[in-house]
């Protein structure tokens, strides 16, 4: 296994850094392959959110590799829980992943928001996303690693739970279709909604495509950022 150490803010307990890539990032190691799967990802996320959200960012996590089972074991995985970028010449916070401290705060709904927005960042690129829905291990952090889709894009499942309760959760906190229930259940209801969401991006028809799922994805991003309107 080819592994790389990196000077990350990706580390357990949290460190904050203001990397300008995931190349800046201190001590966690990860697969090469993997590493280089985050940089296409950040850089993504740079060119869909606001042209004000300078670099340097600051990426705030649980580590990458940890010696355990699984994709952390293999350097294969990554636990994200704050977002911060440049404003102004200062850090701000662009998301938290830290269900369980704003859940039921009075500013929670910008947070879902920004939430879901960020999620949509990672389900375009990772097959494998674990939210706050997975369990409450997640409600202080977003799971991603390349154990099912590889260096590739991520494809849309109508039989994954996890991605129809993103797509229902964008939904209802980014594009405002507060009736959409979040069951992960892919029936009339959610297909309606996505299809809704992809007419006022220009798309058309189901977001069972791939080309549908990745503009989904993207505009969810650009729209839950304040990048775009639609």
């Amino acid at each position: 296994m080819r592994m790389a150490r990196r000077v990350a803010a990706y580390a357990s307990p949290q460190v904050v850094g203001c990397p300008t890539t995931v190349a800046d990032l201190p001590f966690a190691e990860y697969d090469t392959a993997f590493y280089a799967r985050l940089e296409t990802w950040a850089g993504y996320f740079v060119n869909h959110t606001p042209s004000h959200w300078l670099t340097p960012l600051g990426f705030w996590g649980y580590g990458a590799y940890v010696n355990k089972p699984g994709q952390h074991g293999l350097g294969r995985a990554l636990d994200l829980s704050r977002i911060y970028v440049t404003q102004y010449g200062a850090s701000s916070l662009a998301c938290s992943a830290r269900y369980d401290q704003w859940r039921g705060t009075t500013g929670e709904a910008a947070s879902q928001r920004r939430y879901w927005a960020t999620a949509a960042s990672l389900f375009r690129h990772f097959q494998y996303v674990l939210t706050y829905h997975h369990d409450t291990l997640h409600w202080n952090h977003l799971h991603v690693d390349t154990e099912v889709s590889g260096n590739q894009d991520s494809v849309f499942s109508s039989a994954s739970t996890t991605q129809v309760k993103f797509v229902q959760s964008a939904l209802r906190y980014v594009w405002g279709y507060s009736v959409v229930s979040i069951d992960g259940a892919y029936g009339p209801q959610t297909r309606d909604y996505a299809s809704r969401a992809l007419d006022r991006s220009g798309s058309a028809g189901a977001v069972t495509t791939f080309a549908n799922w990745q503009r989904f994805c993207e505009t969810t991003l650009r729209f839950g950022t304040g990048r775009s309107t639609y």
